[in-house]
């Protein structure tokens, strides 16, 4: 089943305004920032709520899921986007497992079930518990950012 998020932005017409009073250089680094901000309180929910694992079932060398989230930030110039990736980078087929459960078969001929690992939800979880800070984190650094860049006489609406 396939979760959604739904947010109410008020005062968008200022914040409109507020990102066309500045120069396009400004708006970027606002977005950069905010994309930051917002990727790190996803990151700190994310890496509460990941669940250890029993260090005697890793295989040598293996990286444990704490130690593998990731951030990537990147701009999309087709489209004109920005976008921030917080997830597990190459071990994220591991999470799902954790997330959604799984279960170890072995193989030909019988194909016996050899193992069952129930179902641990921690992403969805994460992602519902820092969605509305993670959202006022990112406001906040733009704003910031851009009234860094624009100057002392910068408000929203982009009046002095």
């Amino acid at each position: 089943m396939l979760e959604t998020f739904s947010i109410e932005v008020e005062g968008a017409d200022e914040v409109v305004a507020m990102l066309r009073s500045v120069s396009r250089e400004a708006v970027a680094g606002g977005f950069i920032k905010g994309l930051e901000a917002g990727a790190a309180v996803i990151e700190r929910e994310l890496l509460a709520r990941t669940p250890e694992g029993d260090p005697a079932s890793r295989h040598e060398g293996e990286t444990p899921l704490k130690d593998s989230i990731v951030t990537e930030i990147y701009f999309n110039p087709r489209y004109g986007t920005m976008n921030a990736d917080v997830g597990f980078g190459n071990e994220g087929y591991k999470a799902r497992f954790v997330e959604y459960g799984h279960r170890m078969v072995g193989h030909k001929p019988d194909k016996k079930e050899l193992s069952h690992v129930e179902v641990k939800p921690f992403m969805r979880p994460a992602a519902a518990a820092a969605f509305e800070p993670a959202v006022h984190a990112f406001g906040t650094a733009l704003f910031e950012e851009v009234k860094k860049v624009a100057g002392e006489a910068f408000s929203v609406g982009g009046a002095a």
